[in-house]
This record gives structure tokens, sequence and C-alpha cells, in this order.
């Protein structure tokens, strides 16, 4: 059993070894506050279950909707509140952690 605080949408990778989620750095009513942001998370399942920070986002800006590829490149929302604009991005940060 994983318990996490604060942990939003939960995606497992393809082989089961990760789980991503994020987490708002305050309360979830605040999301498009400037006051508030939101960072992605992995545990690696095979290792110590302790939560790896894999986005720092500024204030204002919020990764969400984490969603792995078969490859094992990850793609999330990004919104930023300050312009109101939304991004899709991607990144191997799961890859990196295999290194």
């Amino acid at each position: 059993m994983l318990c996490v605080s604060a942990g939003e949408k939960p995606q497992f990778s393809y082989d089961e070894r990760y789980l991503v989620y994020y987490a708002y750095e305050k309360h979830p009513e605040l999301v498009t506050s400037s006051e508030s942001a939101s960072n992605l998370f992995v545990i690696d399942l095979l290792g110590d279950g302790k939560p790896v920070q894999i986005t720092n986002v500024p204030k204002g800006s919020f990764a969400q909707f984490p969603h792995f590829r078969s490859d094992g490149w990850l793609y999330f929302s990004y919104y930023n509140s300050l312009t109101k604009e939304r991004q899709v991005l991607a990144t191997d940060a799961i890859l990196q952690l295999h290194n």
C-alpha cells in the first residue's frame, strides 16, 4: 500500500514499475492561484518507494495529468495561470532514473 499526501491522478508506467502523480503545493482550491503550483512526482515501485520530484515549476504554474508513453517518455499538461496558456510537454525523466 502506498500513501502519499495530496497526490492527484496517479498513472502507472506500461511495465508497471513506476507510479507518477502530481501534487499541489497548497490546497487544490487554489488551482488557478498565482500563490500555488503543482509538480510531478514518481515512485519506483521496485525501489525504496519514496517519491522523487521530477518537475520544479514556479508559483502560478501547474504540471498536471501525467501520461506514460509505451517507450517510457512522459507527457503532461503545463498550465501557466499568469498567461492563461496551456501546453503539453514531454520528458524522459523516468528513463533518466534508470541511469
